[in-house]
């Protein structure tokens, strides 16, 4: 056994209660008091046996969770390292939640809600601090979206991505995260819409991404914001008569 991860995690025994869970708060623990830090290998499964006197299993499924938190970063075949966690990782950890609640009614609405203040935040700010090389970027998006018109596939993944462009305008990269993770709870929402009426719906879309561009662009956050408004509101509406 590695002697390092002996001398860090000796003479610890888990509760014999929900092990999986206990033994992954305790290397949670360990990995925020430093015990791992940023780019250290992990033990490995055989190591973390033997140290909390656990099976296979249970450690597997405590070091699964570790990776869906983001904590550790696992490829095939190798040893998993420690990272620190992303804003991504918090939102993509929440998919099962919020894709339950986005199929029910009542949590459509409550996630149109705060898409609309998100979003509409982030077409505004994008206004705010536009350049030309995120024009050029977005324009070039755009083109791709109108090419999509009448292919759905097509169109609902450039809508996702003329949406994405825009929330990456800050540096900040919660905003970015915030549409992935969106894109995903929201892909039945948008394919039903893009659905309903095809071909028609996909321009009224693209239209109104035309708007908020040439609002963006035109650094005039009202309009921009004013635009994405009513674009969010059109899909919402469409979605619930689709339902």
């Amino acid at each position: 056994m590695d002697s390092n991860a002996q001398d860090r995690s000796s003479n610890r025994r888990l509760v014999r209660q929900k092990l999986p869970e206990s033994l992954a708060q305790q290397l949670l623990r360990d990995i925020r008091g430093g015990v791992y830090r940023d780019g250290d290998l992990f033990p490995s499964e055989h190591e973390l046996m033997e140290v909390f006197g656990v099976g296979r299993s249970t450690v597997r499924e405590a070091l699964g969770t570790l990776t869906r938190l983001g904590f550790i970063d696992v490829r095939s075949g190798q040893r998993g390292r420690v990272q620190h966690p992303t804003a991504e990782h918090l939102l993509t950890s929440s998919n099962e939640i919020a894709q339950f609640l986005v199929a029910d009614p009542l949590g459509a609405g409550q996630f149109h809600e705060f898409r609309q203040v998100m979003e509409v935040g982030m077409a505004r700010r994008a206004a705010e601090l536009v350049s030309a090389s995120f024009v050029e970027r977005l324009h070039e998006i755009l083109e791709r979206n109108r090419a999509a018109i009448s292919d759905q596939p097509r169109f609902v993944e450039t809508d996702f991505e003329f949406h994405q462009a825009i929330s990456t305008v800050t540096d900040n990269p919660v905003f970015p995260a915030f549409i992935k993770a969106m894109s995903t709870w929201l892909y039945a929402q948008r394919t039903a819409t893009a659905s309903f009426g095809a071909e028609e719906q996909c321009r009224i879309s693209y239209e109104f991404h035309e708007r908020i561009f040439h609002a963006i662009a035109a650094g005039d956050s009202d309009v921009a914001g004013r635009e994405m408004s009513a674009h969010l509101s059109q899909v919402n509406d469409v979605f619930l008569r689709s339902s």
